[in-house]
């Protein structure tokens, strides 16, 4: 900076001393400067040098002009070098106003061109209309979104027509838009995220959150789709309100087990064999934790807790080492904790008195159980042999 002031300053002095004009002066000192300020200081430093030249020359031209009085020389040398001094300069400068120009023209077309780009491929879908409505551009996320062509949505009219087919919900958004509108047009700040729910092309409807610009006479709108979003917050509630749920109703399910568990007690308090009772409370206890296991939290997979049931209540029970073999055909399905807990119970009792009672004088039994699921209802099919 220094050294362009310098050589500005220099250019100066040096015009008004060989010259003698102080608009030459001046040309030669801001010459120097734009030079530098718009281009580069290489352009200065040659241009400074064309002035210093030009500074020379003219010095030449009123050193003739002394001399030409003096002696009385012809005139015809001096004068046009003067003038030849002013046309030099001034095409030049010319030639930088044009270059500057230029350039300047360049970077607005590179800072536009990238400026589409980006918008081009935003991860955003945005639109840009002008204040009559008409839709001037859309980028591709836009297209990916809703699946319209530029000429498909010509107008804002015929946009509204298109996503909102619900005639009530069309009038209702449309309203909000105009609202935001005005307001984006009084304080030129871009409108708030408003939700709307818009149908593509082909019918889908999508959560779509709308805010807009009014920038240089266009409205540049973008449009966040948060369809999975929504999604995932109503799962997310669907699953706390389920947890819930079951933990407001885990203790009173405890208490009717734990009566359960008394009244076994109670009704077998006669008898000797302890494992018995032992049995049927692992057959409760077998629910609860395929229920742990499971994804719902609420229901639990039927052929696998019935499978396991029977191999562990007759592993457990051995009358006499008999060797007692099962055959289960129970549905790949699932089924509430309120009805595998009876039906556990139910099949252990069975099960039990199988063993106790059904081969006394045999060395081999067979046990098989069929579950059949008909209009809802659960049909057990028992037999022992």
């Amino acid at each position: 900076v220094y050294v362009i002031l310098s050589l500005a300053l220099l250019s100066y002095i040096g015009a008004l001393l060989s010259v003698g004009y102080f608009t030459d002066a001046v040309l030669y000192l801001f010459g120097v400067i734009f030079s530098y300020i718009f281009l580069n200081l290489k352009v200065a430093i040659i241009y400074f040098f064309i002035c210093v030249f030009l500074t020379i020359l003219a010095s030449f031209s009123y050193l003739n002009n002394y001399l030409t009085y003096s002696f009385n020389i012809n005139s015809y040398i001096s004068q046009p070098i003067t003038w030849i001094n002013k046309y030099i300069l001034s095409t030049v400068l010319f030639f930088i106003i044009l270059v500057v120009i230029k350039n300047y023209i360049e970077e607005i077309t590179s800072s536009r061109k990238d400026l589409i780009d980006t918008i081009e491929h935003s991860p955003v879908a945005m639109g840009i209309t002008d204040l009559k409505m008409n839709i001037l551009y859309i980028n591709k996320k836009h297209f990916e979104t809703f699946q319209f062509e530029l000429s498909e949505i010509p107008t804002i009219d015929i946009w509204a027509e298109k996503t909102y087919p619900d005639e009530s919900n069309r009038k209702k958004s449309y309203e909000q838009w105009e609202d935001d509108l005005k307001q984006a047009q009084q304080n030129g700040k871009e409108s708030p995220r408003r939700l709307y729910q818009i149908h593509t092309k082909y019918g889908e409807q999508k959560d779509i959150e709308i805010s807009f610009k009014i920038m240089r006479n266009k409205i540049v709108a973008q449009f966040y789709d948060i369809t999975d979003k929504i999604k995932q917050q109503k799962q997310l509630t669907e699953t706390i309100a389920e947890n819930n749920l079951l933990i407001k109703e885990l203790h009173h399910r405890t208490k009717n087990n734990m009566q359960v568990i008394m009244s076994m007690l109670q009704m077998n308090k006669e008898c000797s064999n302890i494992s018995e009772i032992v049995i049927k409370i692992q057959s409760m206890a077998l629910v609860h934790e395929k229920l742990y296991k499971s994804i719902s939290l609420s229901e639990i997979k039927f052929n696998e807790y019935i499978v396991e049931l029977v191999e562990m209540i007759i592993r457990d029970l051995h009358y006499n080492n008999k060797q007692i073999n099962d055959s289960v055909n129970v549905p790949d399905s699932t089924v509430s904790i309120d009805v595998a807990i009876p039906l556990g119970l139910i099949l252990s009792e069975l099960i039990l008195n199988s063993i106790k009672h059904a081969f006394p004088k045999k060395d081999e039994g067979n046990i098989s159980i069929e579950i059949h699921d008909i209009n809802d209802t659960l049909q057990i099919t028992y037999t022992d042999n």
